[in-house]
């Protein structure tokens, strides 16, 4: 079975189809759905408004970053915010480096864009009176965390390099995590982005532990983990400075 394609709406280019997904700490893993393509962008934002709406299937641009909305989970009914959550897809392409990440992110959450982060202000499940959204402010919180173009790779999601385009391109995943100790570490592998992860030749998936400060080239991109952090006010994740290779 082929790996699913990443494609393109507006600026962003959002991974869809199976997932290999590592459980967060706040929700257990599950298989993402395989996605139809997203009507074009489509987002409702007035002038001077302190937040965006973003309908699921849809991009919106927030902070300088185009943000896709692949799915809203969670029945809306609901009242508790932990019950539902939203997957997101981000990408860097138009600073002239080839890589997209996803991550599922809860009411609260702070969401990283090319300039700073900006909060989660609400999940919006479809209902009989309104489509799937969510309510991003555009207010940020802080600026960004350094001059230096950043990625993200959390414990449920992908970080897609040298993309768009699967044919050369590598899907990388977090396979083991720990904040726990004095030198937070997580175990990560990354393999050919053609295929799903179980018709995935092994001798080609490549393994790596990482600590703040190691460095990894994949193809045409260089990462520094910059941070590994647990879940606190954002999704766990791992962040990275990118740059392209030599």
């Amino acid at each position: 079975m082929r790996a699913p394609c990443i494609f393109a709406t507006a600026a962003l280019m959002i991974l869809v189809g199976s997932s290999n997904a590592v459980v967060d700490s706040r929700a257990a893993a599950q298989d993402s759905p395989q996605q139809s393509k997203p009507a074009p962008a489509r987002h409702d934002k007035d002038a001077g408004a302190a937040s965006i709406t973003i309908h699921q299937g849809t991009v919106g641009g927030v902070g300088g970053s185009s943000i896709g909305v692949i799915s809203v989970n969670g029945a809306p009914a609901s009242g508790a915010p932990a019950d539902k959550s939203a997957d997101l897809a981000l990408d860097v392409y138009p600073r002239g480096i080839p890589a997209e990440f996803t991550m599922q992110v809860r009411k609260g959450d702070l969401i990283p864009a090319a300039n700073g982060m900006y909060r989660m202000e609400d999940i919006l499940p479809e209902s009989d009176s309104a489509r799937a959204h969510v309510v991003i402010s555009t207010s940020p919180v802080g600026a960004a965390a350094s001059h230096h173009i950043m990625v993200y790779l959390t414990r449920d999601g992908h970080l897609r390099l040298n993309g768009p385009e699967t044919h050369g391109a590598s899907d990388m995943a977090i396979t083991s995590w720990d904040t726990d100790g004095a030198a937070p570490s997580a175990d990560v592998e990354w393999r050919p982005s053609q295929f799903a992860r179980e018709d995935t030749d092994p001798s080609t998936i490549r393994r790596s532990h990482l600590t703040v400060g190691s460095h990894v080239t994949i193809g045409r991109v260089s990462l520094k983990v910059s941070a590994i952090e647990k879940a606190t006010d954002h999704p766990a994740w791992i962040r990275f400075e990118i740059k392209r290779g030599h």
